[in-house]
């Protein structure tokens, strides 16, 4: 798979980006499954099992599930296609110090610089601020409930006004209700969808020079997940689907960058 880097064939790359952008016209229904009252408080997808399997998947795509994810696929890399052992580990390393600059960096400037720019709330801040009609449970402005520091003071408002979901609405999962508390930032672009994509994306360039079987296998199970990752955030009424569709794009684009660093910086060591 290495080999690819010696010579990048603009084909392969071409058919790589038409792939992921196949798969993110995979999240089209999801404007029509996730509309913008879709945290309505009598919605069943946000108290039972659908709940739990879409926190795990999220989980994979969060700051430490996305870092595990890229220490165990980086070290696949590494050891099917170093020489030795000291190759395998040179490319470990340079795998990690690319993806952690542009994932990394990438998640740092969406939600330091992007995000505060956009000021998008999330749709479950927005819908705590309409539910119950007339006594919303949330007292304040999706406005002045951003207006609070992030660090406490919005999770705490946050957590007094769950404090009257269940006698108004369908129960929360657990899961749910400390996820929603603990996400408390803006909304647009999703990191997650950045994160996943921009990994998945990665990776599916490095498979693309691989024996036909392999190669396919690889781009549905890293865009699978990457896409998983997406309808997860919606699930949990965190994120709009133009969130995670933003997300993606970024994504894509990060990984690419981040692919042909990695080859160049192969091609000058082999050089």
């Amino acid at each position: 798979m290495d080999r690819h880097c010696r010579h990048i064939d603009r084909p392969r790359v071409l058919s790589v980006t038409g792939w992921s952008l196949l798969v993110s016209m995979l999240l089209a229904p999801a404007f029509v499954w996730f509309p913008a009252d879709y945290v309505d408080g009598s919605n069943p997808w946000l108290s039972g099992t659908p709940a739990v399997v879409a926190w795990l998947v999220s989980l994979t795509g969060s700051v430490y599930g996305s870092s595990l994810v890229v220490l165990v696929l980086a070290g696949c890399y590494a050891w099917i296609n170093g020489a030795g052992m000291g190759d395998k580990t040179r490319r470990f390393i340079s795998l990690l110090m690319v993806l952690s600059i542009f994932v990394g960096g990438g998640a740092f400037l969406n939600e330091h610089v992007i995000k505060p720019a956009f000021h998008q709330p999330r749709p479950n801040i927005e819908q705590l601020g309409r539910i119950p009609p007339g006594a919303p449970l949330l007292s304040v402005s999706a406005g002045a409930f951003y207006a609070l520091p992030e660090n406490g003071e919005r999770g705490a408002a946050l957590a007094m006004a769950l404090q009257d979901w269940d006698s108004c609405c369908t129960p929360l999962h657990p899961l749910v209700r400390d996820h929603w508390i603990k996400e408390t930032g803006y909304s647009f672009p999703s990191g997650h969808a950045f994160a996943a994509t921009a990994i998945a994306f990665f990776f599916t360039l490095a498979c693309s020079g691989a024996r036909s079987r392999k190669r396919v296998l690889s781009y549905f199970l890293l865009s699978g997940w990457a896409l998983l990752v997406c309808y997860s955030r919606l699930l949990l009424g965190v994120h709009a689907p133009i969130d995670v569709l933003a997300g993606m794009v970024g994504g894509i684009l990060a990984g690419s960058a981040a692919y042909l660093v990695f080859c160049q910086a192969r091609r000058n060591h082999e050089n």
